[in-house]
């Protein structure tokens, strides 16, 4: 955002309202070009960062998918009752989720 104003609190406000930087005129083209790279740079690293969790999050959606497929697989709240269990849980067992959800897992 670029402004005259230069009363902090007016610059306060422009800054909660979402501005991403703020230049006081006259601008100093060296700083202007500084911010338009800094704002560019992070652009960039926020960009690569959301491909990354994207990736990230569907390999672990493929690792679950494995996971149930080939496994028993239980979790438990931190006094043992079953917070979730798996298709092949529920066949092993010859339970039906809602038998199992919530019991005790020390029973």
């Amino acid at each position: 955002m670029l402004t005259d104003h230069s009363d902090t609190e007016q610059q306060n406000v422009a800054i909660e309202c979402g501005a991403d930087a703020l230049l006081l005129q006259p601008v100093d083209f060296s700083h202007l070009l500084f911010v338009i790279k800094q704002k560019t740079l992070q652009a960039r690293t926020t960009s690569h960062a959301k491909r990354y969790l994207n990736y990230s999050l569907r390999e672990l959606e493929f690792q679950n998918i494995a996971l149930n497929e080939h496994a028993i697989s239980s979790t438990t709240d931190i006094s043992g009752r079953i917070t979730s269990i798996n298709r092949k849980f529920c066949e092993v067992s010859g339970y039906n989720e809602s038998e199992l959800l919530g019991k005790s897992s020390y029973s």
